[in-house]
């Protein structure tokens, strides 16, 4: 998370779905390196789970979450 320098994400609740998925609600507080805007927000994490590991995700986050890291000049996972 080189673009920001305050970066915590907390799990709210985990759901199970079926016998081997798994929705996690999560939220998320990025503050920006350089121009010091803060980003709160909640997001969903989606994972596949096989024989005790997780063998999938993906995470699904809100277009003003996207609109902040386009601001920054990188992606969310950077």
């Amino acid at each position: 998370m080189a673009a920001c320098d305050e970066f915590t994400t907390e799990l709210v609740k985990a759901y199970p779905v079926g016998d081997s998925l798994v929705m996690a609600h999560v939220r998320g507080h990025r503050r920006a390196r350089e121009t010091g805007e803060v980003l709160d927000n909640d997001f969903v994490m989606a994972f596949r789970i096989e024989d005790s590991q997780v063998t999938a995700g993906c995470d699904l986050i809100d277009r003003s979450t996207e609109e902040f890291f386009v601001r920054l000049g990188a992606s969310p996972s950077t």
